[in-house]
């Protein structure tokens, strides 16, 4: 199978995104996990093509993490921007051989629509695989390419953000309080060095025919501060002969091959920049590594990222030069300081009263600079969010770094936006303290938020009506309304409902969780008893836990204690914890429901389990959406990884809380919170 005629470019555009061989993250797996719902296939990948493997960003149905590129399926999906259908892989020629296909785990259907780097090559797949031949009509085409241009967004923020991150870093390395500039230099080499994915990096200062490594970050200090070379021997003499930034990706095979620092060192891959500082020429920022860099190369967002550093490196070696003059170094990170592609603010401490901006706070807020220095925090700044962020500074103290925190912002014409904040408190010379602040406009990051939540909000709406009524026919028949069945039979219509439950029950969690996040759930809260709520919340599970063979074992060691909550809130977080427990208790088991009073005016509803616990990595992640122990679609229990999620944002809703703690002897306790109130309390 040929390779893309831009396999070179479509290479650069993968690796720009920084995310091969990086952890698994929910904003990719909710994708594969919808899209196994949506069109009921045991496998969805979002495949990544790298050189000679497909490596799996998410993967849903199956543990595997890559597989040889060669005579895959998504190899041939990338060759065009159309979706590759293939709905019986024995029945086509360019995939009947293939060994995925001929042996384990024997996959007939396969369906992948190409995914795209920012640059807009195609650099992967969002595919569904199933081990049984299938029809694909034109509306799951139509669906899985609206699916993948979710994922295609994450990708394209995902290399704009692994830029963006470096730069916010860079800020903050240069706001950090180090007594040797030095460092704050080895600091943004490193943070090079990480980014480009090269051992060695280095910051020379050239005079001459000599060649110092003024700072430097390499393996087993292969290299030392101070060394020198002749500059004949490095490859930085090819580097000055021009003015932008150098790139070689296989040294052995360029031009330079008989440069003396190849034959000595064999350095095959290469990217640096000369450095200038206070208007003359200096030395070169510079990295390198005796692996070559092929057959990806170095993208263009590489030589943008030395070309940022290398200004940055510009900038803190004239401040280095002329820190012992104040007037110097203020001019000197002003222009770091307007460079930055993030919001930067500067404000008085005590009066709030914008001392300094940047350029690109100045384009968020719509302001001209002189307009917005002769205001304060407090004239762009919502009152309700200007109380809070009064609230904040109020106890932090000096020279501590706040955030990140979101808050909003009232541009010039009036309209409100969302920002992402988090900075530092210092104290300037003349004993004053002042607030740096970075700022990121977050509206078009909340309008794709809306824009994911719209689209689950339609799919579940969409699949609701019908599954209803699939739900009933099935009740029907297993009811005998048309007969009765073959024994084989009742047990597949009784498999079928259990599922469509099941699937119901997705459905109903993605609707919450949508209008929770949209500020939509509706609260009634009332006065109540909460003994008497558990008690009903225990009554109507015990069904299911009987199925179980579980018993549930209340404890409730309060006569009477009033709470205000919401009836059928508190019973929907109380049946989850319930059930939970039941399915995580095994054959057998005893799940115990402990009510008290604690200390602070809490009243604590607990359930606790004997099952095999929350591994510890997964418990900081419990209640986010869709998190799951266990992702994988073979997974021996059912769950849509919502339920514990919802059982936060109502509790919150209703002025409690909730939390997890280990059950001593093994197993979890699940627990809520409520404040306990008066029996009149309104």
């Amino acid at each position: 199978m040929g390779r893309p005629d831009d396999e070179h470019q479509r290479l650069q555009s993968l690796y720009a995104t920084g995310l091969l061989n990086t952890p698994s993250e929910a904003r990719f797996d909710r994708y594969t996990r919808i899209a196994t719902r949506l069109f009921d296939v045991p496998v969805a990948l979002i495949s990544l093509v790298d050189t000679d493997r497909l490596w799996f960003k998410s993967a849903a149905g199956t543990t595997r993490t890559e597989m040889s590129r060669r005579g895959s399926f998504c190899t041939h999906a990338i060759l065009a921007d159309a979706p590759l259908v293939v709905e019986n892989a024995l029945e086509d020629d360019r995939f009947c051989d293939n060994p995925q296909v001929r042996q384990a785990p024997g996959y007939r259907f396969y369906a992948g629509v190409p995914l795209h780097g920012e640059s807009g090559h195609r650099i992967g797949t969002l595919c569904l695989l199933d081990d049984r031949p299938r029809d694909f009509a034109e509306e799951n085409r139509q669906q899985l390419i609206e699916l993948a241009g979710c994922v295609d967004d994450e990708l394209k923020r995902s290399a704009a953000s692994h830029f963006e991150s470096v730069m916010e870093r860079l800020v903050l390395i240069q706001t950090q309080n180090l007594d040797d500039p030095g460092e704050r230099i080895r600091q943004g080499v490193r943070l090079g060095c990480e980014y480009l994915g090269l051992p060695i990096g280095i910051v020379s200062r050239i005079d001459g025919d000599s060649y110092t490594v003024l700072t430097q970050v390499s393996p087993e200090d292969a290299l030392v501060d101070g060394q020198t070379f002749s500059l004949g021997q490095t490859y930085c003499s090819i580097l000055l002969r021009q003015s932008d930034v150098l790139s070689i990706e296989h040294m052995g095979e360029s031009e330079y091959a008989g440069h003396p620092c190849y034959q000595a060192f064999g350095l095959e891959s290469y990217i640096g920049a000369p450095l200038t500082v206070q208007g003359a020429p200096y030395g070169t920022l510079n990295f390198s590594s005796p692996d070559p860099r092929v057959p990806g190369g170095f993208s263009d967002m590489d030589r943008n990222l030395i070309r940022r550093l290398a200004s940055w490196v510009s900038a803190m070696l004239d401040h280095w030069q002329a820190r012992e003059s104040s007037l110097a170094g203020e001019r000197r990170f002003q222009h770091f300081f307007d460079m930055s592609p993030i919001g930067l603010i500067r404000n008085d401490y005590q009066t709030g009263r914008f001392l300094d901006v940047n350029e690109a706070f100045l384009r968020q807020t719509g302001y001209d600079r002189q307009t917005l220095l002769s205001l304060c925090n407090e004239d762009i700044t919502p009152e309700e969010t200007y109380r809070e962020d009064q609230r904040r500074l109020a106890t932090i103290p000096g020279d501590t770094q706040f955030g990140p925190y979101e808050k909003t912002f009232i541009r010039a014409n009036g309209d409100h936006y969302p920002a992402m904040m988090h900075g530092v408190v210092m104290r300037e010379a003349g004993d004053r303290e002042v607030v740096w602040s970075m700022v990121e406009d977050m509206t078009e990051r909340h309008r794709l938020a809306r824009m994911q939540r719209q689209f689950v909000s339609t799919v579940s709406h969409e699949l609701r009506t019908p599954l209803t009524s699939l739900n009933g026919i099935l009740r029907l028949l297993g009811a005998g309304v048309t007969g009765a069945l073959p024994e084989r039979a009742t047990d597949l219509v009784q498999r079928a409902e259990r599922n469509g439950e099941r699937l119901a029950a997705l459905i109903d969690d993605l609707l919450d969780m949508e209008r929770l996040v949209a500020g939509r759930m509706s609260i009634h809260p009332e006065v109540v008893d909460v003994g008497r709520l558990v008690r009903e919340a225990i009554d109507g599970n015990r069904p299911y836990a009987d199925r179980l063979n579980v018993t549930l074992a209340p404890r409730i060691e309060v006569d009477t204690a009033w709470v205000r909550v919401d009836r059928r809130r508190f019973d929907q977080i109380l049946t989850n914890y319930l059930s939970n427990a039941a399915k995580f208790s095994g054959d057998s088991g005893v799940v115990d429901i402990d009510v008290c009073r604690s200390a602070d005016g809490l009243v604590r509803i607990a359930v606790a389990d004997r099952g095999e616990g929350v591994p510890a990595a997964f418990r900081p992640r419990l209640f986010e959406a869709f998190a799951q122990s266990d992702s994988s679609t073979k997974r021996s229990l059912p769950g849509t990884g919502l339920g514990l999620s919802i059982c936060r944002e109502l509790a919150t809703l209703m002025g409690g809380d909730v939390g997890y703690e280990p059950r001593d002897g093994g197993g979890s306790v699940f627990y809520a919170r409520f404040p306990e109130v008066g029996l009149n309390d309104s």
